[in-house]
């Protein structure tokens, strides 16, 4: 075992005060091409390196162009190359390097850490993560590059130009779409904090697409892969009416594929139409009021808690008081309040949710509390019958043991 710390100390007040650097380095290099190159202590030598590169860039760029030649070298250079600043020479050395189809990029991942991105302007950004992506874990680099890079935003010295902003967008459509690329392969924080950034402000046409990919991962099956519903969080937040609209068309058939989209997470987190503001909603509602308002209610999550305490959220009060048909907004909501499978759930809770149906018996309106008495009603039976369903599953499980 190394103490790293030391080692790369030590290495970088050799490469800084060492006499004849070039002699040093020469012998250095004899070392490595006579070794093998998986056996070379990188933090020792890209150490060194970068304290070289401080003395004579010109020189370290030198031996990283011979190195890319050698094929025994194609891991060892991509370190090297990260220990070093990115200047102009840099970036065509590695989009050059890049273009190699067999070359694993294992040490191109480190150009994300250490914002060592920051030097590459983003046109020059560009060529490169293009060139990246192809290759075995590809798309987890670029991917990482990109969230650091639009993380720079937050204190107001970086703006990223709309070249950068369309090429993060097509990996994105490409990575929620394709049937090739498993979303499962980029890290969910990454792509949502991606996918966030350059949707927030795009065209309709644009956002239609992001829309179409989610729908295209629905028929794949690939939807389960990643944050679904952080990429529909994210169109609501900036495109709502784009996305509702694609929902359900003004006089127009619902669009049975985006409510499943919609509705894919539903028993596992809130759903993204709930963030929708209730005003908007209402508007929107009010133009198809006898399609839009069941439709709304069957894909929010009506309910939010607070500690024990359960209660209807405002989108939910004001699709029931605003409906033409409240009962049927409230038959929607009821679906929410008991799991289909409570074996694994509270039935304290769910208990405690169908006690926001009991409420509503008291309402002033009469034909919410009609509806809410007959509802309370259905779901009581309901409940008794998974209640006795465990029992009898419990009672099974005991009797199939029992020593």
């Amino acid at each position: 075992d190394y103490n790293y710390e030391l080692l790369r100390g030590f290495a970088s007040e050799l490469g800084r005060f060492i006499t004849d650097y070039r002699l040093f380095y020469q012998k250095i290099e004899c070392c490595i091409l006579q070794s093998d190159c998986s056996n070379i202590k990188h933090t020792f030598l890209c150490a060194c390196f970068r304290s070289l590169y401080e003395r004579d860039s010109n020189f370290c760029h030198d031996r990283l162009d011979k190195y890319v030649q050698i094929a025994e070298m194609n891991n060892l250079v991509q370190y090297l190359q990260a220990a070093i600043p990115i200047d102009g020479r840099s970036i065509e050395r590695i989009a050059g390097h890049l273009k190699n189809p067999r070359l694993v990029i294992t040490g191109y991942c480190n150009l994300s850490g250490g914002r060592r991105h920051e030097t590459i302007p983003d046109n020059k950004l560009v060529i490169l993560l293009s060139l990246l992506w192809p290759h075995q874990n590809g798309p987890q680099c670029v991917f990482e590059i990109l969230a650091l890079r639009f993380l720079s935003e937050k204190d107001g010295s970086y703006h990223p130009d709309n070249e950068l902003i369309r090429c993060a967008q097509e990996f994105v459509l490409t990575v929620i779409g394709s049937t090739q690329l498993s979303p499962g392969d980029i890290w969910n924080h990454n792509l949502n904090m991606v996918a966030e950034r350059v949707f927030s402000a795009c065209s309709e046409t644009i956002t239609n697409r992001l829309i179409d990919s989610l729908i295209k991962a629905l028929h794949a099956h690939t939807l389960y892969q990643f944050d679904s519903n952080a990429i529909a969080i994210a169109i609501c937040k900036n495109h709502p009416l784009v996305l509702l609209e694609r929902l359900s068309p003004a006089g127009e058939a619902i669009n049975e594929e985006l409510s499943d989209v919609l509705n894919e997470q539903r028993h596992m987190k809130n759903l993204p139409l709930t963030t929708l503001p209730p005003d908007l909603v209402l508007r929107w509602c009010n133009d198809d009021p006898v399609r839009r308002f069941p439709r709304i209610a069957s894909l929010i999550t009506p309910f939010d808690r607070s500690g024990e305490q359960h209660n209807w959220t405002s989108m939910a009060k004001m699709l029931l008081e605003s409906s033409p048909e409240p009962g049927v907004v409230l038959s929607h909501f009821a679906a929410h309040l008991i799991s289909y499978d409570l074996a694994v759930y509270s039935f304290i809770a769910a208990e405690a949710r169908i006690s926001l149906i009991s409420e509503l018996k008291r309402h002033p309106r009469d034909d919410i509390a009609h509806e809410a008495h007959i509802i309370f009603l259905e779901l009581q039976e309901k409940l008794r019958f998974y209640q006795l369903r465990e029992t009898q599953f419990r009672k099974s499980v005991a009797e199939n043991f029992e020593p």
